[in-house]
């Protein structure tokens, strides 16, 4: 389900700094990041869920995840959509998104499972990310309710999914040493994308080189509660054969969970938002 979309909301009033993010340049540059490579993420991760559904037929062991599969297809397609009208409202159309320059192509029908080793890599990665999210309630404090609300509700539904693509791995016949190959590979490149679309962001913003910048990327990455702390102390669960996302993590995974039931049971047009985007989408990776 779609959050309550209001485009307006997403509009920055004349009084209201473009710096969204609790007034930092470097936050809002590095959440705005992220924002920016979110669609065309989704959109290889929905690629390759649908190549190995394709591929493995109708196996008995990949039976019974179908239908979470569609609805992780679902789901990442939502996100996809309201992140791509989220940055056409909070960023600048004039800045490249360094994620589009990679080759795209079509997934390659000999390299689905490769392709679906990285997708879990990308899944590990952005199921810390959310974790981290319900573990620092104060991280999105002083952020309007509007974006804050798309962060939560993209964590959230990041945890209810965190375990499919990789019980649908297993399922296909993944091994440990692809996965775990492929898992170094998406550290390496998907952190140098982010930074370097956040250092690309930060230049265009005219804010790369001011300390206040820099003292805050040090407060969010290496303070008490840091970023880089919890995803390095988190990141090597991932190297484990019998790797469980849902061994992990309990205590914050219940809270986004009842975040979005509550979030969902609030009726708010959720329902006819998600039914006008979908009519009005013409993305043949989405739909």
């Amino acid at each position: 389900m779609y959050p309550p979309f209001n485009p307006h909301g997403f509009v920055k009033a004349e009084t209201e700094s473009h710096h969204w993010h609790s007034g930092s340049a470097f936050r809002t540059q590095y959440f705005n990041a992220l924002s920016m490579c979110f669609p065309e993420l989704e959109r290889r991760m929905i690629q390759s869920v649908r190549a190995t559904l394709a591929a493995v037929g109708d196996q008995p062991q990949v039976r019974d995840l179908r239908e979470p599969a569609r609805n992780f297809i679902a789901q990442e397609a939502s996100h996809s959509q309201i992140h791509s009208r989220l940055n056409a409202h909070r960023v600048n159309p004039n800045w490249p998104v360094l994620v589009n320059w990679v080759p795209k192509g079509h997934i390659a029908q000999r390299s689905w499972l490769s392709n679906l080793a990285r997708t879990c890599g990308i899944e590990h990665l952005t199921t810390l990310l959310a974790v981290y999210v319900f573990r620092q309630p104060t991280l999105f404090k002083h952020v309007p309710p509007s974006i804050r609300d798309i962060w939560l509700w993209h964590a959230a539904e990041e945890i209810e999914h965190q375990c499919l693509t990789l019980n649908l791995y297993r399922a296909a016949g993944g091994g440990y040493l692809r996965r775990i190959a492929y898992f170094f590979l998406i550290v390496v490149t998907a952190n140098t994308t982010i930074l370097a679309q956040t250092l690309t962001n930060l230049a265009h913003d005219g804010q790369l080189l001011k300390p206040r910048t820099w003292r805050d990327a040090c407060v969010l990455f290496w303070g008490r509660q840091g970023l880089a702390w919890f995803f390095a102390r988190h990141l090597p669960t991932y190297l484990r054969r019998d790797f469980n996302p849902k061994d992990h993590h309990r205590e914050a995974c219940a809270t986004a969970l009842r975040w979005l039931r509550d979030y969902r049971g609030r009726g708010l047009d959720g329902q006819s938002t998600h039914e006008e985007t979908s009519a009005h989408s013409t993305d043949p990776g989405l739909v």
